[in-house]
C-alpha cells in the first residue's frame, strides 16, 4: 500500500515528465510558444494599467461563457495615482473594488501589501499604515456589501465558494507540496521542494522526488503554524485540536476581548473584524 510520502513522489514525476515534454517541443512551436506568452504579457501589463481594461473583460467573459462559475479573481494594483492626503488613493480603490463586484465571480484574493501610491511627481512609496488600514477597512465593507464576506484576511467568497484548497493551509491540514519551491505538511513533518526547476528534475531523477528537505516539527512548533494560520480565518482557531488550549497569555487575551480584538468560547477562539487590522500585534501578544 503507497504510503502519502510515495503518493507525492508519483505526483511528482507526472509533472516532471510534463515539463520534459514541454522542453522537447521543437523550436519553431517554443518559438510561437513564446511569442504568445509575450504578446500574453504585453497585453496583461496594459490590462493592468487600465485597471480593468479589455483584455481583463475578455478573458473573463470567455470564463464565463465556458459556464466555469467557481473562479477566483486575485487583482494586481498599480500604483495609485495621487497623493494620499487629498483622499484620492480610497476614491480610485473604492472604484476599483465596485468594479469587481460588477463581474458575477466566485471569489476573489486580495493582497493590500501590493498597493503602493505615486505622488503628482512620479515618485512611488509604500502606504503607511493608517493608509493601508483605512484601505483595507474599505475593502472589507465594499466586498461585504457585494456579497463577497472576507471568510479570510486576504480572500473574499460567496457563501459556499471558499477556496477548499486553501482552506486546508489556514485550518493546518496536511497537504502535498508539489513541485519547485514547493512546502508541504505531513503528519507532523515539514517537506520542501528543491527551488530552481534545474535541480528539481535532478533531484527526481535521481531519487525519485523532488524533495530538499524533511523536518519534523515539534509540538511547539506545530502548535504555533496552526495558530498563526487558524487566526486568519473569519471562523476562527478550532483550540481543540493541537492542545492548543494553554498555548495563549489568558491575561493577554482577556485584555484583547476587552477591546473588541477577540472573541473566545469554550473550544475556539476568533479575531473580531476590528481586530483584522492588528493580526500580527495580536499574535505577538497572545502566544505563549
Amino acid at each position: 500500500m503507497n504510503t502519502p510520502r510515495d503518493n507525492e513522489a508519483w505526483l511528482e514525476r507526472s509533472l516532471a515528465l510534463l515539463q520534459q515534454s514541454a522542453d522537447g517541443l521543437d523550436a519553431a512551436t517554443l518559438s510561437r510558444l513564446n511569442r504568445a506568452r509575450q504578446a500574453a504579457l504585453a497585453q496583461s501589463r496594459h490590462a493592468t494599467r487600465l485597471w480593468w481594461g479589455a483584455a481583463f473583460a475578455g478573458a473573463f467573459a470567455l470564463v464565463l461563457a465556458l459556464g466555469v462559475m467557481r473562479h477566483d479573481v486575485a487583482p494586481v494594483a498599480p500604483p495609485l495615482a495621487v497623493p494620499s492626503q487629498d483622499g484620492g488613493d480610497e476614491l480610485q480603490w473604492q472604484r476599483a473594488l465596485d468594479c469587481l463586484a460588477a463581474w458575477r465571480h466566485q471569489h476573489h484574493h486580495m493582497r493590500l501589501l501590493d498597493l503602493v501610491k505615486k505622488d503628482s511627481k512620479g515618485n512611488v512609496t509604500a502606504l503607511d499604515a493608517d493608509e493601508a488600514a483605512d484601505l483595507f477597512e474599505l475593502t472589507q465593507y465594499r466586498t461585504s456589501a457585494a456579497g463577497l464576506p472576507a471568510y479570510e484576511t486576504s480572500n473574499h467568497a460567496r457563501p459556499g465558494a471558499e477556496s477548499r484548497h486553501n482552506l486546508t493551509y489556514w485550518r493546518y491540514q496536511d497537504y502535498a507540496g508539489i513541485g519547485p519551491g514547493a512546502h508541504g505538511r505531513r503528519s507532523g513533518i515539514a517537506t520542501f521542494r528543491h527551488k530552481k526547476p534545474e535541480n528539481w528534475l535532478a533531484t527526481i531523477g535521481r531519487n525519485g522526488n523532488g524533495l530538499q528537505s524533511e523536518e519534523k516539527l515539534s509540538a511547539d512548533e506545530r502548535a504555533t503554524e496552526a495558530i498563526v494560520m487558524g487566526l486568519r480565518l473569519a471562523e476562527g482557531l478550532d483550540l481543540s485540536r493541537h492542545d492548543l488550549q494553554d498555548r495563549f497569555d489568558r491575561k493577554a487575551v482577556e485584555r484583547l476581548q476587552g477591546h473588541g480584538y477577540l472573541s473566545r468560547s469554550a473550544d475556539r477562539l476568533t479575531v473580531t473584524p476590528a481586530g483584522r487590522c492588528l493580526l500580527d500585534a495580536i499574535l505577538r501578544e497572545i502566544v505563549l
